[in-house]
């Protein structure tokens, strides 16, 4: 019900699916970029894996932003293992698809730490993508000795392949952004009018306040902006 309340709150966000031109995009996007993008030592691919609940992640400096072709990521995933099982990183784009993994010698034994290493965008990616800018969900996990992983975190990229005159760039780069009043007003109306009673833990009101203060940048709210409100939800009930 509440995910249904905070559709209300953006109902004057347009999201945006265009292709651009013939290279790929959606889901074919992420699962190229998961495919070649360059990794440090790596190990084994791994098809559905199955979950160990007794290891966990959350969100570190990884795949967040914007990026470019050619550009170097340093992913940075912070864990804990009950069983200091852990013992390589492992990173998807989109949520379907191989987990290609980054064998880390320092995290065996660890019951906590942060599973680190470097990715770099394939430079000659864009050729192979629309020239749009592609909204893409990196999926950061722990791998264990098992052949198992974590629950995954989840970070919003933005894979720059368009400029400001792309229509998808202007809700995804920051510097193609400009206010939009009518949506503001529209927010602002939903936020005045919602009830504390049907909103227990604010969770519609940080949304809201989220977009607000990035300008109703849809790319904002599309990444840290829902992701905070669902973590707010789930803490609210409980569930985290």
């Amino acid at each position: 019900m509440w995910l249904k309340n905070i559709r209300g709150i953006i109902a004057c966000a347009i999201w945006v699916t265009g292709c651009g031109d013939d290279g790929l995009s959606g889901t074919a996007a992420s699962k190229h970029l998961t495919a070649t993008i360059i990794l440090p030592g790596e190990g084994e691919s791994l098809v559905d894996p199955p979950v160990d609940p007794s290891v966990s992640v959350s969100g570190g400096g990884g795949g967040g932003g914007v990026v470019t072709a050619g550009d170097t990521l340093m992913v940075s995933i912070p864990f804990e293992s009950e069983n200091a099982n852990v013992v390589a990183a492992g990173i998807r784009f989109g949520d379907t698809g191989p987990i290609r993994t980054v064998p880390i010698p320092g995290a065996s034994g660890q019951s906590a730490g942060t599973l680190q290493f470097q990715a770099q965008i394939p430079p000659g990616i864009c050729g192979d993508l629309s020239s749009i800018c592609h909204d893409i969900k990196c999926y950061e996990f722990a791998v264990t000795s098992e052949g198992k992983v974590s629950r995954a975190n989840v970070t919003a990229l933005a894979m720059r392949c368009g400029n400001c005159d792309e229509p998808s760039c202007q809700g995804l780069l920051e510097e193609c952004v400009e206010l939009d009043d009518a949506c503001r007003q529209a927010v602002e109306q939903t936020l005045a009018s919602l009830d504390a009673s049907s909103d227990p833990c604010g969770c519609h009101r940080q949304l809201g306040d989220c977009f607000l203060s990035s300008n109703c940048d849809q790319g904002t709210l599309r990444g840290r902006c829902y992701n905070d409100a669902i973590a707010c939800s789930q803490r609210c009930h409980g569930l985290d």
